[in-house]
């Protein structure tokens, strides 16, 4: 007895296809398992048989095999043997599988074997390439597409915990004060000094020269040794002794 040797390749992918072998007995059910199996889709998807012309054109619609549990009562033209198909030594057909996503197959006649005694049909001889895996639509929403342009960076030192912020170039986000321990809020007033060039050091001993200053002593930078004389305790009352604080509380206008 003959076997029919068939090439099955996936369109648009010259380096998927699948070789099986099918007796001429077999039927178009047994032919579209043999195809479906091949490719390893295990359920049971609708499918589509065409007459192809040489060319990989549509011709003559031959069945329609439903999804799910076949009817063969309700679909004779199933049972129907290949060899009333086959009419030329390089007979080409049209196979479409519905899934998820759509495939269509290219079949063609590639040889006519004698059967393998020890061989069990419908069989794959060959097999070329990763099978079409059908993508199972999502329920889920879409993942957002973020413009990294847009996202928030982080620059700056780290405050109460972690760094400041940044929408942009040069937008500073403020800090929330509240937050801020006091050793924060400290630094924070170190940086702005800093910035503005302002010693703090420095300043601390000038406050060392006021005092000295105001002692009138010996040892201060601006005390008596330096300006020759000071402000004592007798002339600061010498001096308010001629104002005339009658004169000035009354309103007069006696010249002082």
């Amino acid at each position: 007895m003959a076997i029919y040797k068939f090439r099955v390749l996936l369109e648009d992918e010259d380096n998927v296809y699948r070789d099986i072998e099918v007796k001429p007995s077999h039927s178009v059910w047994e032919f579209h398992q043999a195809i479906k199996m091949a490719f390893t889709f295990l359920d049971e998807p609708e499918a589509e048989l065409y007459l192809s012309d040489n060319n990989w054109h549509e011709l003559d619609f031959i069945a329609k095999v439903p999804e799910g549990q076949v009817d063969m009562k309700a679909n004779p033209v199933l049972d129907k043997a290949m060899a009333g198909y086959v009419n030329d030594p390089h007979q080409r057909f049209i196979y479409k599988l519905f899934t998820y996503r759509n495939f269509t197959f290219f079949v063609e006649l590639v040889k006519i074997l004698p059967d393998d005694p020890k061989a069990s049909y419908p069989r794959c001889v060959k097999v070329m390439g990763e099978p079409p895996r059908p993508v199972k639509p999502s329920l889920e929403p879409p993942p957002l597409e973020l413009d990294e342009s847009e996202m928030p960076r982080r620059r700056g030192r780290p405050v109460a915990g972690g760094p400041i912020l940044i929408t942009g170039e040069d937008d500073m986000l403020e800090p929330d004060m509240a937050d801020l321990e006091g050793d924060d809020i400290a630094g924070l007033i170190d940086d702005a000094n800093a910035l503005d060039g302002i010693d703090l050091e420095g300043l601390e001993g000038m406050e060392g020269m006021t005092e000295g200053g105001e002692e009138g002593s010996s040892g201060g930078e601006f005390g008596e040794d330096e300006f020759g004389g000071g402000f004592g305790e007798e002339d600061e009352n010498q001096d308010m002794g001629d104002f005339d604080f009658d004169s000035f509380s009354g309103g007069g206008s006696e010249e002082y």
